[in-house]
């Protein structure tokens, strides 16, 4: 894996249990790092459409003044 394409994070065991099972179930995904992966962009993406009015803490409308 090269060192500057990946960087490596913790997750409570239960929470991975949790995916391992579904995956087991589901089938749609190859491994826990897909649906880790699939599932932050996802959220990313959410909470971009979500707070695409801020910028940092403060609403675009109020820096334009």
């Amino acid at each position: 894996m090269p060192e500057g394409d990946f960087r490596g994070v913790s997750l409570r065991k239960d929470l991975v249990d949790e995916v391992e099972k579904f995956i087991e179930g589901f089938g749609r995904y190859k491994s826990v790092t897909d649906f880790i992966t699939e599932a932050t962009r996802l959220r990313l993406e959410e909470l971009q459409k979500q707070y695409q009015n801020f910028v940092v803490g403060e609403q675009k409308s109020k820096e334009a003044q």
